[in-house]
């Protein structure tokens, strides 16, 4: 590309940075029209960007970002969970609820019989004392 082509490319994304930041927008269309033909005087760029940055979000937008939000709290909540029940397990305390992974971990484990900690089935020796299998 030419030197020419790139410069024209980067103004011209300069140029709409207010209808960028307005796309979700509730005022997008009427961002874009300002922007479009008035965004080549200061004035005109200035307006559409202080309309751009203060215009608040429109519906889709906020319904979007609350699906997101609830999306990563959903995770959240389970990651703590899974923390809460290894943190418990290690205490040797009983978990709560019992998930169904577990119970399939459960069933490829066998414990010790020198020091009762929980090892694979398919393990030729214990890694916490060394007991042969």
């Amino acid at each position: 590309m030419e030197t020419g082509t790139i410069l024209l490319i980067i103004l011209a994304i300069v140029y709409f940075i207010p209808s960028l930041i307005g796309n979700e927008k509730q005022h997008a269309a009427g961002i874009f029209v300002v922007n479009l033909f008035l965004g080549w005087t200061l004035l005109g760029w200035v307006v559409a960007l202080a309309w751009a940055l203060s215009s608040p979000k429109s519906e889709k937008a906020n319904i979007a970002s609350k699906q997101q939000q609830e999306k990563l709290l959903n995770r959240q909540n389970k990651i703590e969970k899974a923390m809460a029940d290894k943190v418990s397990s290690m205490r040797g305390e009983k978990a709560v609820e019992t998930t169904a992974p577990t119970q399939k971990l459960e069933s490829k484990l066998t414990n010790c019989p020198a020091c009762e900690h929980s090892v694979s089935r398919m393990a030729k020796s214990c890694p916490q004392c060394g007991h042969p299998f």
